[in-house]
């Protein structure tokens, strides 16, 4: 018995609506931060994105921001560089893209 995912498990990818959305927004957050800060030091984070088999990693810089489960839309704070934490953030799907998921300044929430 198999474990792989097959396409129809699959929702989230690169190019769906939600998911450039919550790019746009995490964007948006990064260039509010810096611009509400005066930061002139460095130039605004880009978001980038690696694609694996079960997430999608999100990344500026160095440093890995959050992780999107690719099968359900989940947004999930980073327990390290390779894998998420246990709980979901927010969603692709409900609200905002996802944009619940992190503060105003671009940071992903904690629980509560």
């Amino acid at each position: 018995m198999s474990t792989a995912t097959t396409a129809t498990e699959i929702k989230v990818n690169a190019d769906t609506p939600e998911f450039t959305g919550y790019l746009l927004a995490l964007s948006a957050a990064f260039a509010a931060y810096w611009e509400h800060n005066g930061f002139t030091h460095a130039p605004v984070p880009v978001p980038t994105f690696t694609i694996g088999n079960r997430y999608i990693r999100i990344a500026s810089d160095r440093s890995v921001h959050s992780f999107i489960d690719r099968t359900n839309g989940d947004v999930l704070k980073p327990a390290g560089f390779r894998a998420p934490a246990k709980h979901a953030r927010g969603n692709l799907f409900a609200g905002q893209n996802g944009s619940e998921a992190f503060d105003k300044h671009g940071w992903i929430k904690y629980l509560r």
